[in-house]
């Protein structure tokens, strides 16, 4: 029988517990084994999650419309 070498495992400190116990079990997500604590690293930017491009160019069109009636 052949013996599995195991590399020590690098573990975050729990920002709810403060222990170190925070492992990543998915893509992008981190749960803590102590306190359940999880949070998803792959929520997007926060421009991005508001509709940064899309607001933009309605506020320049609004912007045109605007100095186009004060002419």
């Amino acid at each position: 029988m052949q013996a599995h070498l195991v590399e020590k495992a690098t573990t975050l400190e729990c920002p709810s517990c403060g222990k170190h116990a925070i492992v990543s079990y998915r893509s992008g997500v981190y749960h803590c084994l102590n306190c359940d604590f999880e949070q998803n690293m792959n929520s997007r930017s926060g421009q991005e999650a508001e509709g940064g491009l899309g607001k933009f160019v309605f506020a320049c069109a609004g912007f045109l419309v605007t100095c186009a009636l004060l002419l």
